[in-house]
C-alpha cells in the first residue's frame, strides 16, 4: 500500500481506534476492519498505531467488580491461588491490578490461600 491508499487505511485504523475509546489494540482493530469489509492483519494495524503514536489503554475495573472477580477467582481455583497468582490471571484477562491490591481484597474478605 502506498500513497493515498496508505493514508486512507491509516485514517480508517485511527477512526476505529477512536470509536472504541482507545481500548482496542491491533488485533481487535484488525478484526473490526475485516468484519467491515477491509481485510487486513494485525501487523499492518500495529504499524499504523505505532506511526501515529497510539496505544490501547487498560482501564481499571470499578472496585466492587474487582472485588467480585478476585473472590470468584480465589474460589474457582479451590482456594489455592494467593494474591500473586490471582494478579497474574487478572493481567492475562486484561485487568490492570497490582498484587498488593489483590492481597488487600483477599484480606478484607478474610481469605487466605491453602498451602
Amino acid at each position: 500500500m502506498s500513497g493515498a491508499g496508505a493514508v486512507a487505511f491509516a485514517d480508517l485504523v485511527e477512526r476505529v481506534f477512536t470509536e472504541f475509546d482507545g481500548r482496542y489494540g491491533a488485533t481487535r482493530i484488525a478484526g473490526v476492519l475485516t468484519e467491515r469489509g477491509t481485510p487486513t492483519n494485525k501487523q499492518a494495524v500495529a504499524r499504523v498505531l505505532r506511526a501515529r503514536g497510539l496505544s490501547a489503554r487498560r482501564l481499571p475495573l470499578p472496585r466492587a467488580e474487582l472485588n467480585t472477580r478476585v473472590v470468584s477467582l480465589f474460589f474457582a481455583h479451590d482456594c489455592a491461588f494467593g494474591a500473586e497468582r490471582i494478579a497474574v490471571v487478572l493481567a492475562r484477562q486484561g485487568v490492570a491490578v497490582s498484587e498488593s491490591t489483590v492481597a488487600n481484597i483477599l484480606r478484607a474478605n478474610g481469605l487466605r490461600a491453602d498451602r
